[in-house]
């Protein structure tokens, strides 16, 4: 900010934007021995990502002493509606999808889609509903991968039946973000002995299988636990490098005896290095769970859970992997919970 104030006003020959943004900063934290940065300054102001309303009273009552961006947050956060998202409809299609329809007041505040896929290991019932005890899930993703149709108002699962692998093991993974021509995840990992996570994008290319590929783009050790510094840049996966994988498992079944080296695999290497693919998954049942996102942070309205029941093989799906929008399964069980 403080840079484009330098610059608006060298065009302009005047500093009343510079003047006004450094009487807007109230606290400055420099380091005198660091010629590299040097006069640097900027300007930082609350913007809560995820609303809490505890928080905002706080700040609101006791922090903040511009009139003005009262009220402005006066405007935005503390006349914020109930419920910002409200789903008109939610049904199983023929063609094995999720299909969830939301009201048109709603479309000006969804501001993202996001599900959660597990592989269901241990389960009990009788009758109609043999899933009414599920006992042990194993986590497989975090993802957005949801195909939204009618200028926003339907989203529908894109369940093909694989998942995100290295080398051919297993990863649980996360989305964290995106840009014009990628989305990007993270797995963790163990990296010759040391904890870590594993960067890795989808890179949109037209002339790709399903419009991308896989690469990878480094990893980063997180947090040191001794000192609290936050590691800093990716290192690159080298072909020698130690890769072990720990499957995440919950649920009343997983017991705190067991043998941890149980859930962990150690990744085979390659001449060829390290290398992101998707391979079909094993499993007969799997929970996926769906959720839409608010402009404040919140998981809007309700949740919506289905189990699909697999109708490929893993031998056919490695033969013949599926495209967007085609299922690998059929839904024998749906319904939506609050949140």
């Amino acid at each position: 900010m403080s840079d484009f104030a330098k610059y608006y006003c060298g065009l302009l020959k005047k500093d009343d934007l510079s003047e006004a943004v450094a009487s807007c900063i109230a606290y400055r934290v420099s380091n005198d021995d660091d010629s590299e940065h040097d006069g640097h300054d900027g300007l930082s102001f609350y913007y809560p990502l995820n609303y809490n309303a505890e928080s905002f009273k706080t700040y609101y009552e006791s922090i903040c002493t511009s009139a003005s961006y009262k009220s402005y947050l006066k405007q935005v956060y503390q006349n914020m509606p109930e419920s910002t998202i409200e789903l008109k409809d939610v049904s199983a299609t023929d063609d094995g999808e999720v299909k969830v329809n939301v009201t048109d007041e709603s479309l000006p505040c969804i501001l993202d889609k996001e599900y959660t896929l597990y592989e269901l290991l241990e389960y009990s019932g009788d009758g109609e509903d043999q899933f009414k005890d599920i006992q042990r899930l194993k986590m497989l993703s975090v993802d957005n991968d949801v195909t939204v149709e009618d200028e926003g108002k339907t989203y529908i699962s894109n369940f093909r039946g694989v998942t995100v692998t290295l080398n051919g093991v297993e990863l649980f993974y996360y989305f964290v973000g995106k840009d014009h021509d990628s989305y990007f995840f993270e797995a963790p990992v163990t990296v010759n002995g040391k904890p870590a996570y594993l960067r890795f994008a989808f890179v949109f290319d037209d002339t790709k299988f399903n419009n991308g590929q896989y690469e990878i783009i480094g990893y980063w050790n997180g947090i040191d636990s001794t000192s609290g510094m936050l590691d800093k840049g990716f290192k690159p996966l080298k072909p020698d490098d130690v890769v072990e994988v720990e499957s995440i498992e919950i649920g009343s079944a997983v017991s705190e005896d067991e043998d941890d080296d149980a859930s962990i695999k150690k990744v085979p290497k390659s001449e060829d290095g390290y290398k992101i693919s998707e391979e079909p998954l094993p499993g007969k049942y799997y929970l996926y769970k769906l959720w839409l996102v608010d402009i404040y942070g919140r998981v809007g309205g309700k949740q919506v859970n289905a189990i699909f029941r697999m109708t490929k093989t893993p031998e056919e799906l490695k033969k013949n992997p599926l495209p967007d929008g085609e299922s690998a399964g059929e839904i024998v069980k749906l319904w939506t919970e609050d949140l």
